[in-house]
C-alpha cells in the first residue's frame, strides 16, 4: 500500500476528530446548540465511515482482494499469447486488432479458426498452470479452487468481449491487452 492511499483513508477520520473536538469545545464554552449539532454530525459521520470501511474490507468481491481473480488476472498475458499462437498470428497483431475494437473471437473467425478452439486451448493451459501453481505451493488451494470455478466465464469474456466491453483499465485510452 502506498502512503497516498493510506493518507486518503485516514483523512475522513481526522476530519471527524476535529469536528468532534470543536463541538466539545463549543459545548463547554456555552454554545450548546452549535456544539451539540457538530457533535451529532461527527457521530453520524463515524457511523457512516464504519459501515463504509466494513463493506470494503469484508466485500471479498473486489479485484484486489479476491485471490481467485488475482490468479486469473496473472494468467491473462499468457492466455493472450496462447490465443495468438492458436489463431496463427503474432501476439502484437492480436493486441493491435483488439485495440481496434475487435474481440479475439472475431479475430479468430477472420483467420479461419473456430473461437471454441481458442477457448479450449486457453482453458486447458490455464488449468495446467493453476494445477502447477498448486503443486508448487505458489498458490493457496482456496485461490486455485476459486480460479478454476471462474475459469470458463473468465475465458469466455476474454475471448468474446471486445475492448470496450471489458471493465477497468482495459478500456482506458492508450491501454492495451497484455
Amino acid at each position: 500500500m502506498n502512503r497516498r492511499g493510506g493518507a486518503l483513508r485516514t483523512l475522513p477520520w481526522l476530519i471527524v476528530a476535529v469536528v468532534l473536538a470543536l463541538g466539545a469545545v463549543l459545548v463547554t464554552r456555552g454554545h450548546l446548540l452549535v456544539g451539540a449539532l457538530l457533535c451529532g454530525l461527527g457521530v453520524l459521520r463515524i457511523a457512516y465511515l464504519s459501515v463504509l470501511t466494513g463493506r470494503r474490507s469484508a466485500g471479498g468481491r473486489r479485484w484486489d482482494t479476491d485471490p481467485g481473480r488475482l490468479l486469473l488476472r496473472g494468467l491473462r498475458p499468457r492466455a493472450v499469447t496462447l490465443a495468438a499462437a492458436t489463431i496463427g498470428i503474432e501476439p502484437a497483431e492480436l493486441r493491435r486488432d483488439f485495440a481496434g475494437g475487435r474481440s479475439i473471437a472475431e479475430i479468430a473467425t477472420a483467420a479461419g479458426v473456430a473461437p471454441e478452439t481458442v477457448t479450449s486451448a486457453v482453458i486447458a493451459d490455464a488449468t495446467a498452470m493453476l494445477d502447477k501453481a498448486l503443486a508448487d505451493g505458489t498458490a493457496p488451494p482456496q485461490a486455485v479452487s476459486q480460479a478454476k470455478t471462474r475459469l470458463p466465464v473468465w475465458t469466455a469474456r476474454l475471448i468474446h468481449a471486445a475492448r470496450d466491453d471489458l471493465p477497468g483499465p482495459t478500456r482506458t485510452p492508450g491501454s492495451r491487452l497484455r
